[in-house]
């Protein structure tokens, strides 16, 4: 959807109507697929992420994070796709060497998409309340330091700033607060090993249910704080709005009129 969004310019009527048509029902797709998953976030974590975007709308008047958005779009499309092919894997047609490998480079995508989508939302809460906020102030400067340097803000100091501020008093959340499998990914040799069935992570072991379950609880978050934000900035009706405008030109293309 989104590379086709990109590429294609309807040239006449049919043509705009089809991309339409097709873009609102994978828009549709990608919103039910994220109520469902969402469902299965802790209250911890969903507390977490409706105080920062109500607060992030708030901030910003009902900007959000603006433009940017659409730059985790492809992101968001390609977990959306990965993590449906992982789920319909038959792993009777795999080694478990392979699934385990699949599972890790998901888990790294889905966790550095969630800093990054975090920090952007951090970012233009910080940009508003820097001039009455010492913190603010001081993580928008962190963040300007780092981006000259090429670099982006760490976890740790996104994780400060979301400690300093007042509407998030005493957050909790393991997903943004315990790094322990990425770090083990990035920093470590991992192989299966068969005889214990378990992952080894350098002088550590992780058990292969547990990491299935890392995966999965970070991608429920990832969908709770895309389908929040889109919720909060008022997408999901206009979507819903798009399908009552194209049902009934969908009705007359049936009818053969």
């Amino acid at each position: 959807m989104y590379k086709g969004f990109e590429a294609v310019y309807p040239n006449n009527q049919g043509e705009y109507l089809d991309l339409v048509t097709s873009t609102n029902e994978d828009l549709t797709s990608l919103i039910e697929h994220l109520q469902l998953v969402s469902k299965k976030l802790d209250p911890p974590c969903r507390d977490l992420i409706d105080k920062l975007v109500i607060e992030l709308y708030s901030e910003t008047n009902g900007h959000g994070i603006g433009n940017e958005f659409w730059a985790h779009m492809p992101k968001i499309w390609n977990l959306y796709h990965v993590v449906s092919d992982l789920d319909n894997l038959n792993l009777d047609d795999v080694s478990t060497e392979f699934w385990l490998n699949q599972i890790l480079s998901t888990y790294v995508q889905a966790y550095e998409f969630t800093i990054l989508f975090l920090i952007d939302i951090a970012r233009k809460i910080a940009r508003e309340k820097r001039k009455r906020d010492v913190h603010s102030k001081k993580f928008l400067k962190s963040y300007r330091k780092r981006k000259v340097q090429g670099r982006t803000i760490s976890r740790g100091e996104l994780s400060h700033y979301l400690d300093t501020q007042e509407f998030l008093n005493g957050w909790q959340c393991k997903v943004v607060q315990d790094p322990y499998i990425r770090n083990k990914i990035a920093h470590s040799d991992y192989y299966y090993d068969e005889e214990s069935e378990k992952l080894v992570f350098g002088n550590r072991t992780c058990e292969l249910e547990d990491l299935k379950a890392a995966l999965d609880e970070i991608y429920s978050f990832d969908s709770y704080l895309v389908l929040k934000y889109l919720q909060e900035g008022g997408f999901a009706s206009q979507l819903d709005n798009l399908s009552k405008l194209i049902e009934p030109v969908n009705k007359s293309g049936e009818n053969g009129e």
